[in-house]
């Protein structure tokens, strides 16, 4: 019997270390799947900024647009983004005349990787940091 007890004692304790070593490691964040993004990371202690700076994909109506709204609202300087650059536009020119100057229009199709690589370009040259990213999905009725 005291055998067995510490036998399962050694058991025990390589399955906290298991356990242990796995609780350390730092989960997967965006970085790892978007390089753009760790790239503006890594950049942001060289360009201060306190402003905060969010990108709203399909931005142009319905929630993405009310999205958009509420962080102008709070402030923070937002990108909305949509395919449609018309629809885009005018949604942009809606809000600044609502007094929401820090509104800014992006042409974004998210699945052309061309049209997201230049989205990131231009959130890093305008504002050299992003704070929040919210992928809003649109339904596109056929």
């Amino acid at each position: 019997p005291v055998k067995n007890m510490s036998y399962r004692t050694s058991q025990i304790a390589e399955a906290e270390a298991v356990l242990n070593k796995h609780a350390s490691a730092a989960p997967p964040s965006a970085n790892t799947f978007f390089p753009e993004v760790a790239e503006m990371e890594a950049n942001r202690e060289e360009q201060p900024n306190p402003q905060r700076v969010a990108v709203v994909t399909g931005a142009n109506k319905g929630i993405g647009l009310e999205v958009v709204r509420q962080l102008a609202l709070e402030g923070v300087t937002v990108v909305l983004t949509a395919r449609d650059e018309k629809r885009g536009t005018d949604a942009v020119e809606s809000l600044r005349r609502s007094g929401l100057p820090n509104v800014f229009f992006h042409q974004l199709d998210v699945q052309d990787p061309a049209g997201a690589a230049a989205l990131a370009e231009f959130v890093r040259t305008r504002f050299g940091k992003l704070d929040i990213l919210v992928i809003n999905p649109q339904h596109d009725p056929q």
